[in-house]
């Protein structure tokens, strides 16, 4: 093994560790290496970089001194964690009541579409045969088309949406599922 294989496997075997202390750990075994030429016989005298990482930790102050810290701050998380529970409910009943209102309009949205575009029809009809003065007649057929197109904006509006959002809902309920599958087969197996 040499020195780079050596380090390599080092850095997999300190994954575990903070950032901070695996370049602490890395730096540590990078420098056996220098002014050595012969890079096998560091990797022989270190031993397996398994036993090698192992026994840094056990003999490292480093590690003692940040145990404090540790016991610190799973102290503090314990600490905070009714907080973070009551915070992420509250995200989460304002995303599901957020959902529910999208739901329910994208539900009445077509129907207030053709409400407003027949009920613009409607009135466009009716305003023609009234006995009305001219300019009310004009008033009231120009007040029927806005509510007629607004009904068609409308309609074309939850078209598009209902085009772009139901296949992706489809999309995502379905590998959902698939995700679902595969851990359950793997839990049996």
């Amino acid at each position: 093994m040499i020195k780079d294989e050596f380090l390599h496997e080092v850095y997999k075997e300190t994954g575990f560790m903070l950032p901070d202390e695996r370049r602490e750990a890395t730096a540590y075994f990078r420098s056996k290496f220098y002014g050595r030429h012969d890079e096998e016989k560091v990797c022989e005298e270190l031993g397996a970089p398994a036993e090698a990482v192992r026994n840094y930790l056990g003999s490292n102050e480093s590690q003692k001194r940040s145990l404090p810290m540790r016991i610190a701050a799973t102290a503090a998380f314990t600490a905070a964690l009714p907080i973070i529970i009551q915070a992420a409910a509250v995200v989460a009943g304002i995303v599901l009541f957020v959902l529910v209102i999208f739901a329910v309009l994208m539900a009445v949205l077509p129907f207030v579409g053709i409400g407003l575009w027949l009920g613009g029809i409607g009135d466009v009809m009716r305003n023609i045969l009234a006995d009305l003065s001219a300019a009310d007649r004009l008033c009231q057929i120009g007040m029927g088309l806005i509510s007629s197109g607004l009904g068609i904006f409308i309609l074309l509006l939850v078209v598009k949406i209902y085009k772009s959002f139901l296949p992706w809902l489809v999309y995502e309920i379905s590998s959902s599922y698939r995700r679902l599958k595969r851990k359950l087969k793997r839990r049996r197996a």
